[in-house]
Formats: structure tokens, C-alpha cells, sequence
């Protein structure tokens, strides 16, 4: 389920009912989205707590993220492949990127292009508004988490056997 806690610190139950709920996005209109992978969806909770499946069968969904469109992006890896799917408004589920590997963490920038980082080979990915797919960084370890700063600067936070770093990408 979900809590939500007031700026007062008041913890109440908002939403119930779907087992455990990963990663929360809010849409423009105030409607929160979370991954639930015990069965490969994307939950919609509305501001009054309304649940309903916005997209099933993901597989292991992770990281939603929205564009400026209103679609939303996740990362999937099942059997091997790690894809980005967007799913539009109304629900329409498509194969964003493919052949990603274990992809996490999209970020959107200025652009519009999709950055997901992969840990295991520590690339950046740039995967274009039309969905194509090129190496944006390399040699990185172990990529994890990115964000842009206002400027169009990446910076991912990485961990190699020397430690955690934080990585800017110019």
C-alpha cells in the first residue's frame, strides 16, 4: 500500500489493497503512479485514493518517469532483457528501447531524449524521442542514479570497488 504523511508528521493509509508499491510518480493532475512487482504493473491512485491498473504485464516494472506529454516511461527487465515501455495516457502500452540491459533511473532532458543508466556495464544511454538508442557515457562502473541540473549537466552517482561516486557528464 501507500502512506501518506502530512507536513505535520501525520501518517494515515491512502491507498491499500495491491501489495507492495515501488517507486511513486505524480502526473500533473495530481494522480500518483506506482510499480507493483508482484505483478508486473503500474498502479493509478487518485488524489481521493482510487486505485486502478493504468498498465499490467510489464514484468518487472521499475523507475516511472513522465514526459512532458503525459507519457509514462518504466524500465522492465524479464528474461534477460532490459526494455523501456511507455505507456500513454490512456493506458497504451508500447516497447519504448530495447536490448538495454538492466537499465534503471530514466531521466528525461531538455530535449526530450531518455537517459537510463546500466549498472552492470556502467553506460548512460541516450535513447532519442523516436526511440533510438546510443551510448551517451561510458567506463563509468557501476551507474546507478542520475539527474540533470538546470544547465544540461548529468550527474550519476556510481559505485566501483574504490567507492561511491558522483560522476558529471558534460
Amino acid at each position: 500500500g501507500v502512506k501518506k504523511i502530512t507536513p505535520g508528521g501525520v501518517v494515515t493509509d491512502f491507498a491499500t489493497g495491491f501489495g507492495n508499491a515501488y517507486y511513486p510518480v505524480f502526473d500533473t493532475a495530481g494522480n500518483l503512479y506506482v510499480t507493483t512487482l508482484s505483478n508486473g504493473g503500474v498502479k493509478k491512485i487518485t488524489p481521493g485514493g482510487v486505485v486502478t491498473d493504468f498498465a499490467t504485464g510489464l514484468g518487472n516494472a521499475y523507475f516511472p518517469v513522465f514526459d512532458t506529454a503525459g507519457n509514462l516511461y518504466v524500465t522492465t527487465f524479464t528474461n534477460g532483457g532490459g526494455r523501456v515501455k511507455k505507456i500513454t495516457p490512456g493506458g497504451t502500452v508500447t516497447d519504448f528501447a530495447t536490448g538495454l540491459g538492466d537499465a534503471s533511473s530514466p531521466v528525461f532532458d531538455t530535449a526530450g531524449n531518455l537517459s537510463v543508466t546500466t549498472s552492470s556495464s556502467g553506460i548512460v544511454k541516450k535513447i532519442t524521442p523516436g526511440g533510438a538508442v546510443t551510448d551517451f557515457a561510458t567506463g563509468l562502473g557501476a551507474a546507478y542514479f542520475q539527474v540533470f541540473d538546470t544547465s544540461g549537466n548529468l550527474y550519476v552517482t556510481t559505485f566501483t570497488n574504490g567507492g561511491g561516486r558522483v560522476k558529471k557528464i558534460t
